[in-house]
């Protein structure tokens, strides 16, 4: 089976629309995600490895296009990207805030989409998103323990 394109043509109409609609939340997520590391990096310390955060958000850009191609071969369309909001307010803590309930909530919805499937197999770049998604919680973590 082909990752980029799956076959999903075993997965019953309810659990694709319930798949649809999660995955549509995560790619929502993940594109304020993006912006809030954004936000982040501009906000850090000289001293802070702002590449880490600029590689998070890179990586945050490039999963929200992974869950944009799932939806399609979900059968659905990706929601267009919502109005940007402005460069935001909020200090650095409010900031790494933010960002880590949306990778504990991008993490948590990524699992609860695994476990819908009868087999991780039938849909591996989902699988594959719960890995990225922990490695870039502890990416966090560590960022958040030495600079904040």
């Amino acid at each position: 089976m082909d990752e980029t394109h799956p076959d999903l043509s075993s997965l019953p109409r309810g659990r694709r629309l319930i798949l649809l609609e999660g995955l549509g939340e995560a790619l929502g997520l993940e594109r304020e995600l993006a912006a809030l590391y954004d936000r982040l990096a501009s906000s850090l310390p000289p001293t802070a490895p702002v590449e880490l955060v600029a590689e998070l958000a890179r990586e945050t850009e490039a999963h929200g296009a992974r869950v944009a191609a799932l939806i399609v071969a979900l059968g659905g369309h990706p929601p267009p990207p919502a109005s940007a909001a402005g460069p935001g307010t909020g200090s650095r803590g409010d900031l790494y805030s933010r960002v880590f309930q949306a990778e504990r909530s991008l993490l948590a919805g990524y699992r609860d989409l695994v476990a819908l499937l009868p087999d991780p197999a039938v849909l591996p770049p989902l699988v594959t998103l719960v890995g990225d998604e922990g490695r870039h919680l502890n990416r966090l973590l560590d960022l958040y323990r030495r600079y904040s």
